[in-house]
């Protein structure tokens, strides 16, 4: 049985207007666009928190839960729980996942969280240790009956490997049409060696019986593939099941940090196999490290279905092929096999740097839902923002709305001895709103915030 500590149901109401008192050289007039709501800080502490994961109860839409990674002494992975629709928090802590040796893994990173069709919530977790054993990481799966409050269940989902590699990367997705959990992730051997990306699923109504054998999403084999995610959407004609769409990047090269190719394959029978890696786009990748910031950047793709066509899809990724940050979208009628040409989202300030997308589709596939962090509303482009931007015409033109009231210095509060903000934030598309979770600065060390936009 996991352990884990409960803390009180508290969270930070943040006003706009108290907020907007603060560094008035940093702000810009906001765009015209979505209406944001009330900001909510979900964690309160002193270590920093960052790369953070929300859902909402399908059954329940006051039922929110959130994820994100935990920097406290023997760290975890932190959770969140919500019962009135993300006004105030419970919060805990998933420690002491065990290793193949009997011991307890030492550190925790990259959660993910969500529901199945009956309202059950799930959180994934990656595990590694750094105490001297060389595990190399594992992934579990821990599900809660009581909306995300505790979690006594865990299932490994991808056991732990040693040899200098790791499990990386690891995401939660549940087809709840199916009530099926996905779980890809990657296994990484360092650059410039071969890196593979992997899939595994479970019934959520017999999860005892746990995860299946790791099915490889792409018949690339002389380049390394990361940052993989998969989305489900409607089954397509000649398919035996839902259709399952792995994104991913590629490395050519294996000599820079963010990938130079942005790739999908398809999935026609639920996930059992994959059909051959199509091309989406090949980019400049950005740097690790953008100018006079100590944290590190992430390009990669991420991928949104229409839910009424499972032929229909959007990938959105970054590139630096003008010396910063852009995000782009393409397009796709034919179940990933050709691309549209690229729809840039569009720049906050000419040559300022926009990073970190994650993209959905409202559930009538009419808008698609974008979250990015933003340099752009900083005249000297260091300060970090969080935008939203809604697209009614398939990413070729998009309603841009800066979401928080001032930029934070991303610098300022590293949660060990580098700073770090994660490699994610994350958004979820409902008909009228969005509900939108990112990483920011608190009174003392890097917090989770999240807010719902009306477009």
């Amino acid at each position: 049985m996991n352990r884990h500590r409960r803390m009180g149901v508290a969270a930070l109401v943040l006003p706009i207007g108290a907020l907007l008192l603060a560094s008035q050289a940093s702000l810009a007039a906001p765009p015209a666009g979505a209406n944001v709501g009330q900001i909510v800080q979900i964690t309160d502490d002193t270590n920093g928190d960052n790369e953070v994961d929300v859902a909402t109860s399908p059954t329940d839409p006051r039922n929110v839960i959130a994820g994100w990674n935990e920097y406290e002494v023997d760290d975890g992975c932190g959770y969140g729980w919500s019962t009135d629709s993300g006004r105030t928090w419970g919060r805990g802590i998933l420690r002491h996942a065990p290793r193949p040796d009997g011991g307890f893994y030492s550190t925790a990173a990259d959660p993910g969280v969500g529901f199945d069709s009956q309202g059950r919530a799930y959180f994934s977790c990656l595990f590694y240790d750094l105490s001297g054993t060389g595990w190399g990481g594992a992934v579990y799966v821990y599900r809660s009956n009581d909306g995300g409050q505790t979690y006594p269940e865990r299932v490994l989902a991808a056991g732990s490997i040693k040899l200098a590699r790791s499990h990386d990367h690891p995401f939660i997705t549940i087809d709840q049409a199916t009530d099926t959990i996905y779980i890809a992730h990657s296994i990484f051997n360092g650059f410039g060696i071969r890196s593979r990306s992997y899939v595994v699923q479970a019934d959520a109504n017999d999860l005892a019986a746990g995860f299946g054998a790791p099915v490889n999403v792409s018949n690339v084999t002389k380049n390394e593939i990361f940052d993989l995610t998969v989305v489900a959407g409607p089954q397509v004609a000649g398919g035996s099941d839902r259709t399952i769409y792995a994104v991913f990047g590629i490395w050519t090269t294996g000599s820079t940090w963010n990938e130079d190719t942005i790739a999908v394959a398809r999935s026609r029978d639920g996930g059992r196999s994959f059909e051959k890696t199509v091309v989406v786009d090949r980019v400049v990748p950005m740097p690790k490290f953008l100018p006079d910031q100590g944290w590190r950047t992430g390009n990669q793709p991420i991928a949104a279905v229409d839910p009424n066509d499972g032929n229909h899809l959007w990938v959105v990724y970054g590139e630096y092929a003008d010396g910063d940050g852009d995000l782009l979208v393409k397009e796709s009628l034919d179940g990933g096999r050709t691309w549209s040409e690229r729809r840039f989202v569009g720049e906050t300030a000419t040559g300022t740097d926009q990073l970190y997308p994650w993209m959905t589709a409202s559930p009538d596939g009419s808008r698609l839902d974008l979250i990015y962090d933003d340099l752009g509303y900083d005249p000297a482009g260091y300060l970090v923002d969080v935008s939203y931007a809604a697209s009614w015409d398939g990413g070729v033109t998009w309603a841009r709305t800066r979401v928080t009231p001032e930029g934070f210095d991303a610098n300022l509060f590293p949660p060990g001895a580098t700073p770090f903000i994660g490699d994610y934030i994350q958004i979820e598309s409902f008909t009228a709103e969005a509900r939108l979770a990112w990483t920011g600065n608190g009174d003392a060390s890097t917090e989770i915030f999240t807010t719902t936009v009306r477009p």
